[in-house]
């Protein structure tokens, strides 16, 4: 039923239209053991949240990234260039590095 029902919807698509496509980096950021640590304190957990947040945002717009959303201690953003998103992620890391509770994970798709 479901794959019926997919098979018509695909026929009533519009192929004319034309599709935009476009090179993108695509950053995804977290805080290794945050579910953890918000188990042993809330607080503590989401002060590191908005300390993250504080420095990665402005970074992003540094390095013409775009912001597209966050889920718990997870963002998701990306760039034009695949070397701003990886410069992005090392600034990142470098920016926190001192910070024992804060141990950042970037990953990059291109």
């Amino acid at each position: 039923m479901i794959l019926k029902v997919i098979i018509i919807d695909k026929e009533k698509v519009n192929y004319s239209m034309p599709i935009e496509r476009k090179l993108a980096a695509i950053m995804f950021t977290d805080i290794a053991g945050y579910t953890a640590s918000m188990s042993k304190s809330e607080s503590k957990s989401l002060d590191l949240l908005e300390k993250k947040r504080s420095i990665l945002k402005p970074l992003i717009k540094e390095y013409n990234g775009t912001f597209v959303k966050e889920i718990g201690d997870g963002t998701l953003s990306y760039f034009e260039s695949a070397v701003n998103a990886s410069t992005c992620a090392v600034k990142l890391q470098e920016q926190t590095y001192d910070d024992d509770d804060m141990n950042i994970r970037a990953g990059i798709h291109i």
